[in-house]
């Protein structure tokens, strides 16, 4: 699976999933956009490290979820490269809250990252890619688009919401010969997890749930994001896969803590 020639942008691509998918499409050729909110310093080193393996990397400041922002990013890159082959939109936040407590500003910070961003992004760079009559797309999903996580229903919501987003711009996006597909992850090895993963009885309680027992690696995401941005996967479209050791096998509906 080569992506030589091609120009990729992964959004919060500056360190765990992101950063994971940004270094594989490199290794495979490819040069890359990525973009960051705060963290430069770690946007920097994922610079670095696709330096040495010999291929060229912008990074840019931008929040996603501000179409200002966006269309900066989006201009940046064209600018330096002059078209953008793959959008992986990954830029996401979380939060723990009771439903009954959920804040207003709170609910706009997770669903405008999390769905807006995807939506923003995902338009911004279609137009660029409509052009050439050509792209892939993947939007990053979670788990959490198909079951029930108490204490996160705008993060839940935002996720389901990208499935749909994904399947629409699959639709409409097909006769310009962009391909749209969405990853869902389950429970993986992130600086979001860490927490959960540190702590021993959270862990061993979330496990229960996992017919494979155990935590995925952001770069086994990164396997499959490359695999659908290739010529392997170009009669895919409109499709979630779920990298989840087993998890969705379960009940749709299961009570975490």
């Amino acid at each position: 699976m080569k992506l030589s020639g091609k120009i990729a942008m992964v959004t919060g691509g500056s360190r765990g999933i992101g950063r994971a998918i940004a270094v594989a499409f490199a290794e495979a050729g490819a040069d890359l956009v990525v973009n960051f909110v705060k963290n430069r310093q770690s946007a920097e080193k994922v610079r670095n490290t696709i330096a040495n393996l010999g291929k060229s990397c912008l990074i840019v400041q931008a929040d996603v979820a501000n179409a200002s922002q966006v269309n900066t990013l989006i201009n940046r890159a064209i600018e330096e490269y002059g078209r953008i082959d793959i959008l992986v939109n990954n830029a996401g936040v979380i939060g723990l809250a009771p439903f009954l407590e959920v804040s207003e500003k709170e609910w706009d910070r997770i669903v405008d990252t999390n769905l807006k961003g995807y939506f923003l992004c995902g338009q911004a760079v279609a137009r660029e890619m409509a052009r050439l009559k050509r792209g892939k797309i993947i939007n990053i999903s979670s788990t959490g688009e198909r079951f029930v996580a108490r204490g996160r229903a705008p993060y839940c919501v935002s996720k389901s919401g990208v499935n749909m987003l994904t399947k629409v711009m699959a639709v409409e996006l097909a006769e310009y010969g962009i391909n749209v597909n969405a990853i869902a992850p389950g429970l993986t090895d992130t600086d979001i997890n860490r927490p959960l993963i540190r702590d021993e009885s959270l862990l061993n309680e979330r496990l229960k749930h996992i017919p494979l027992r155990r935590v995925a690696k952001p770069e086994e995401i990164a396997k499959v994001a490359l695999f659908l941005v290739s010529d392997g996967a170009s009669f895919i479209t409109g499709e979630t896969v779920w990298i989840d050791g087993g998890d969705s096998l379960q009940l749709d509906i299961i009570k975490r803590k």
